[in-house]
């Protein structure tokens, strides 16, 4: 079983379940590891792999188009999916409400096709079987095929995050995961907002589905609570400030999430931030 105190000893596999807050999880280690490449790193790969069998195939012996060497990749894709890289990974996630993560999702859907959100298109969207049980379905599935979220499947959620997961941990906690894996692989220290959230303007009161939302996800809620209760964030030694610091913006976000990440020396962007808090978002 992975050891929840050790230091990272290989790359890291992120299984990002939709909208649970895991593209700033993503996006941050990008940068870090990018602008912060280490000359004992050989090989530089790293991104996201969520096209299906039709691209990477159904087995090890036909997978395509994938690096080797990886030091760390992400995927929505079911569990299983890291195996195809043929190489060793320590794999983590991040949970969600499923009442936030199934309203999120309605809402960014209609943000990217820039379409009015309803309550009777909302009501719609909750009860679509592709919309139920999304967190389960991916972590209790196997590659290629997602688990089909009915009752039992939390349970093999579950019993497999404590087998085989470095790290689980819910939306709260995205910035101690941060952390810990930016301090592992040290890299530079990243500030970022949330990235890739939805506009004000296409939101919509989601409460009065509450009840029915929780019940139609109730195998993610099990494994929610679960994770919410024992959470495994490894544990970080303390450490001094890295020298260089990484500051991310999000200068788009209605068509597509769009970042800008630039490096400095961390002493320079202190200063820089103490004379102006806004001086990171780029509009001081």
């Amino acid at each position: 079983m992975p050891q929840p105190g050790a230091a990272v000893p290989r790359p890291l596999f992120f299984y990002h379940v939709p909208k649970t807050g895991g593209t700033t999880f993503y996006v941050a280690m990008m940068y870090a590891l990018n602008l912060g490449w280490r000359p004992d790193w050989t090989r530089q790969s790293l991104g996201r792999f969520d096209s299906g069998p039709e691209v990477f195939g159904d087995s090890p012996a036909t997978a395509r188009n994938l690096p080797a060497g990886a030091i760390f990749a992400a995927s929505h894709n079911c569990y299983g999916f890291h195996l195809l890289f043929r190489q060793l990974f320590l794999l983590a996630t991040i949970q969600r409400d499923p009442f936030r993560r199934v309203l999120s999702s309605y809402t960014y859907e209609c943000m990217r096709a820039n379409r009015r959100s309803t309550a009777a298109e909302f009501e719609q969207f909750i009860r679509r079987p592709e919309n139920r049980n999304v967190a389960v379905r991916q972590i209790a599935g196997r590659w290629p095929r997602p688990a089909a979220g009915e009752a039992g499947a939390a349970a093999q959620a579950i019993e497999r995050l404590e087998g085989e997961f470095h790290a689980y941990v819910t939306a709260d906690d995205i910035g101690p995961l941060l952390t810990h894996y930016l301090s592992a692989f040290g890299v530079p220290s990243v500030l970022i907002a949330n990235v890739n959230r939805t506009l004000p303007e296409y939101r919509i009161d989601g409460q009065p589905y509450r009840d029915e939302i929780h019940e139609l996800n109730a195998e993610d809620h099990a494994l929610f609570e679960f994770v919410r209760d024992h959470p495994r964030l490894p544990a970080t030694p303390p450490a001094a400030l890295h020298s260089r610091t990484i500051y991310v913006r999000e200068p788009g976000q209605r068509a597509q999430s769009v970042s800008e990440g630039q490096i400095a020396d961390t002493a320079d962007f202190l200063r820089n931030l103490e004379r102006d808090h806004r001086f990171w978002l780029g509009t001081g």
